[in-house]
């Protein structure tokens, strides 16, 4: 049965009713209990909660006795340009980034400007490596001037970041097509390719710690072209490399943006892999490789690998057999795969 006309409520619940008594709730929530500065984790009305904060005291992990661990160091490379200045190797790590400062005015990255009204400078640090080769030769130093991109604002600092690379089934494909047609595969890789970029945004970076320039010392970088760290730079240098690559002649496909053409005949042609900053050149004819090679040297600055031996973890080994009807020699290609998907 339903009572369409109930009594109205009177009671209505309080702070209190906790079934507990009054008493205690007043020992627990007093307005003099808790300090004004006091992190609270409720207002019930004129009273409120302290935050409760553990008293146990903590203890160092002991499962495993010190003589169990192993320490891991980073190989002395510097973490930032004050580890670097107090390193052993100080003078090294700043000829390091003298050679990096001198490939940036070279190739007119940035230019000392005051900074507009209203515009913000992006920071930058320092990165250092220690180059070393598996034949265990004399480690080379390396610093790059890295800008703090992940304090870009999209829409001011930049718009659209996209930048294909090349598919690794292009990369057998390719390869394949190698082995049984008999083609040659070269290598080269782009020093710098980042800086090759043409900036379409108007960005502004601090300069660069270690290198301010005296009596400019409230001036900034205004940015010219990419630089490591922004978002737009792989975006920018696919540009710029696409460009120059269309003025050679060569076509991309639809299926893979990063894998160039160039047909002269039904037998003749050159096919270019793009992936980030290194390339695989395939084609019939050495001498056109070579040729095109001088032209990409013009415009950027590159580095000949000659006969390509490894890509993203294929390791590429070229084996010559004798045919079996005569003196001549034919290049057969012997692939081993280390793809970890």
């Amino acid at each position: 049965m339903v009572d369409f006309d109930p009594a109205p409520q009177t009671d209505t619940p309080n702070v209190a009713n906790f079934d507990c008594h009054d008493d205690d709730v007043q020992d627990h929530i007093t307005n003099d209990s808790v300090d004004d500065n006091d992190d609270v984790v409720g207002d019930f009305g004129e009273h409120r909660v302290p935050l409760r904060r553990s008293s146990r005291q903590r203890l160092p992990f002991t499962h495993y006795s010190s003589n169990e661990y192993v320490f891991l160091t980073d190989g002395g490379e510097p973490e930032c340009y004050k580890e670097a200045m107090e390193s052993e190797h100080k003078n090294k790590w700043i000829t390091a980034m003298d050679i990096e400062m001198k490939s940036l005015h070279d190739n007119h990255t940035f230019e000392l400007v005051k900074l507009p009204k209203g515009m913000k400078a992006l920071q930058n640090r320092w990165i250092y490596r220690l180059k070393t080769k598996e034949n265990g030769s004399t480690p080379r130093y390396k610093a790059r001037l890295i800008v703090k991109g992940y304090r870009q604002k999209k829409g001011i600092d930049f718009d659209e970041i996209f930048s294909p690379v090349v598919k690794r089934s292009s990369i057998r494909v390719v390869l394949a097509l190698a082995a049984s047609l008999d083609l040659e595969i070269e290598q080269m890789d782009v020093k710098t390719a980042f800086l090759h970029g043409d900036l379409e945004e108007e960005i502004y970076m601090q300069q660069p710690e270690g290198f301010v320039m005296k009596g400019k010392e409230n001036y900034v970088c205004k940015l010219k072209k990419s630089l490591y760290g922004l978002k737009q730079a792989p975006r920018q240098w696919y540009k710029k490399f696409e460009l120059v690559m269309i003025q050679q002649g060569f076509k991309k496909t639809t299926s893979d943006h990063c894998v160039f053409v160039q047909k002269f005949s039904d037998t003749d042609f050159i096919i270019l892999l793009l992936y980030i900053d290194d390339m695989l050149i395939v084609g019939h004819n050495l001498s056109r490789i070579n040729s095109l090679k001088k032209e990409l040297s013009k415009s950027f600055a590159m580095k000949d690998l000659g006969p390509a031996r490894q890509i993203l973890g294929m390791h590429i080994s070229v084996i010559e057999k004798p045919r079996n009807y005569g003196c001549h020699k034919k290049s057969t290609l012997r692939r081993y795969f280390n793809v970890f998907i």
